[in-house]
Parts: C-alpha cells; sequence; structure tokens
C-alpha cells in the first residue's frame, strides 16, 4: 500500500498564521491561573496535520514553570515573587472526530 501524504489543512494554517481556531475550547479555572487548549479543527482525516494549543492566562507578577518536562506530562508550577504554589492536576482530553478515508473510486469514464 502506498504512503498517504501528510497534509496542512485550511484550518491548521490558518492557526499557525493568523492564530484563528475553530476546535472545542476546554477550559479550566484554577487556584493559581486560567488553562484553555483546543485543537485547529474538530474533524481529522487520516494524514492530515493538526495543530493542539494550549492558552495559560496567569495573573500579574506569576510565571509558570515546567521542571524536566520534555513531551512528558508536566508539573505546572505557578510562581510569583514570593512562593512556589504547589502543582495542580486536571485531566484533559481533546475530542476529536475522526472520518475515514474515500474508499470509492470515480467512474471508469472520469478518471485520468
Amino acid at each position: 500500500m502506498q504512503q498517504h501524504e501528510q497534509r496542512y489543512t485550511a484550518e491548521t494554517v490558518l492557526l499557525q498564521t493568523l492564530g484563528v481556531g475553530s476546535g472545542r475550547r476546554t477550559e479550566v479555572q484554577l487556584l493559581q491561573f486560567k488553562f484553555a487548549a483546543y485543537a485547529s479543527q474538530d474533524e481529522i482525516r487520516p494524514g492530515n496535520r493538526v495543530l493542539l494549543v494550549v492558552d495559560i492566562e496567569l495573573p500579574e507578577r506569576m510565571h509558570l514553570y515546567a521542571p524536566g518536562s520534555d513531551y512528558t506530562p508536566a508539573d505546572l508550577r505557578v510562581i510569583d515573587d514570593e512562593i512556589c504554589f504547589p502543582p495542580d492536576r486536571f485531566d484533559l482530553a481533546f475530542e476529536l472526530d475522526v472520518i475515514p478515508r474515500d474508499r470509492q473510486r470515480a467512474p471508469e469514464d472520469i478518471r485520468h
């Protein structure tokens, strides 16, 4: 079987270049910060590239620290000038609708 080419969808390009996303947002208000996550689109097909976005809104004079995170679950710690707050944990899931490939061939007389 031939390898399927990976493609950037219009939604992914719009999000990557203009910051315009159309995916379902998941928002969580934690004690120290506000967290939102979404994908560039909700419907995906094999070979399509999808961006996953995380927005974190911190109060003034706070910053975020994720020790040792390298594509692994991270303990996000919020730190201000005096206090390092303990990490908050919460479940995060992206609900994406997977659309299978169209395997029906075009009629013989219009193939090229």
